[in-house]
């Protein structure tokens, strides 16, 4: 895996001289096994570079911000509601709670079975509508 080497913001120099971490390359190799022998202060910086990198792309992932964990939506259920509910809508809501998280947006599956089980003058659907306003 190639990153811009962090000493020298993948110029390549420092202060005008060959980076000793890249070698001028202006790039590290993370799988070159040359990489252990790189100080340890540059491998550390290095390496939450990577993590930086890798944290980045997994925000162009992530959904927006009608997502809510699956904590939250057992938080702003009603426990006499979810009482008042058949048992094929209990297992059915236990599917829903095993996912982690849940996306509430508009035509979304998971605000669609929710809105199944509660209706539109519930407490859980308030609650649950708040979460996401």
């Amino acid at each position: 895996m190639l990153i811009d080497c962090g000493p020298c913001n993948g110029t390549g120099a420092v202060g005008g001289v060959s980076c000793t971490v890249c070698g001028g390359d202006g790039q590290v190799d993370l799988t070159d096994l040359n990489f252990k022998q790189i100080r340890l202060e540059d491998r550390i910086a290095l390496t939450g570079q990577v993590w930086s990198e890798i944290l980045n792309k997994l925000g162009d992932l992530v959904p927006g911000d009608n997502v809510v964990t699956t904590h939250e939506v057992l938080t702003a259920t009603d426990l006499d509601e979810y009482g008042a509910l058949s048992d094929n809508d209990k297992a059915s809501y236990g599917i829903l709670i095993s996912a982690g998280t849940l996306d509430l947006s508009e035509g979304e599956a998971g605000r669609t079975w929710l809105w199944g089980f509660f209706d539109a003058e519930s407490t859980t659907r308030a609650a649950l509508l708040a979460l996401i306003a």
